[in-house]
């Protein structure tokens, strides 16, 4: 029912123009496949990957490195999660950085 409800979200995101909701509803939507089986992790890593090299915000660089980062289990990705969400921090843009160690 996530899957519907989360390709709904999508849909509707699309058709009014709501880049942060197409943003965020697609990563919630490859988290939602990830979770599903473990045979969905690569693709969930390289969708993400895919979805980091076009976004230009900071916010979102850290988002999704941060997803990585917990997909990865800390392998890769750790540092920029962790710095971006720092400089986040810093500058007021999010309220509170996940602690990363």
């Amino acid at each position: 029912e996530a899957r519907i409800l989360g390709a709904e979200a999508l849909q509707l995101a699309e058709e009014v123009g709501r880049k942060d909701i197409i943003f965020g509803t697609t990563v919630l939507l490859i988290k939602i496949n990830y979770q599903s089986s473990s045979s969905n992790v690569q693709l969930a890593i390289e969708q993400l990957e895919e979805m980091l090299t076009k976004t230009e915000s900071k916010k979102g660089q850290a988002d999704l490195n941060y997803e990585l980062y917990k997909m990865e289990n800390g392998e890769r990705k750790k540092e920029k999660g962790k710095k971006a969400h720092n400089y986040l921090r810093h500058f007021g843009l999010i309220q509170e950085a996940a602690v990363l160690k």
